[in-house]
């Protein structure tokens, strides 16, 4: 929410979705893209490297051992950092929970912005995100960003939570983002 009042007529730019769709149907410069699809990634990284040196030894003790890193296990503190979809998902729940979630978060940030929300869209998008998550997070912990998805998930693949950060429910996260 901080960050759309902040970024003041911009919008922040803080989801290559949405990035992408004002490339596509704004009139959003296409060689502005990769800039801001990067500043999306590295803001995202760094803001997980920061939450693991804050936690890290919390960390350790949660996980049971200096350096030990997990995924997909009760013990797992990788869902910290990014999202898992929850066990008994199929591959098309997987999909259509995000591809819904997504498409929603699409139409209310374009409805929003074409009826002029001003001030109040840090607002309307805060509960439009709160919803979501209360509707869709249980399920797949609505990746609708793929920054904020992906640049944790590099991040906690660096710091040692080894490969299955990339495979651990099937690679989900990248389809109904892009799709959308």
């Amino acid at each position: 929410m901080l960050g759309v009042y902040v970024a003041g007529k911009s919008g922040g730019h803080l989801n290559p979705a949405v990035t992408l769709a004002n490339c596509v149907y704004r009139k959003f410069p296409w060689r502005k893209f990769p800039v801001y699809f990067i500043a999306q990634l590295l803001g995202a990284m760094t803001a997980a490297a920061v939450v693991y040196a804050n936690y890290r030894s919390a960390i350790d003790v949660f996980e049971g051992g200096v350096g030990v890193r997990t995924v997909g296990l009760d013990t797992s503190t990788a869902g910290i950092f990014c999202t898992y979809p929850a066990a008994f998902l199929s591959k098309t729940g997987m999909f259509f929970s995000e591809f819904i979630a997504s498409g929603l978060l699409m139409f209310v940030i374009y409805a929003l912005v074409d009826n002029g929300a001003g001030n109040l869209m840090p607002l309307c998008l805060f509960f439009l995100i709160f919803g979501l998550g209360a509707c869709f997070g249980w399920e797949t912990g609505y990746a609708l960003n793929l920054a904020r998805d992906f640049g944790p998930r590099l991040t906690s693949y660096m710091i040692g939570y080894g490969h299955e950060v990339w495979s651990a429910g099937d690679y989900y996260f990248w389809v109904s983002s892009i799709l959308v």
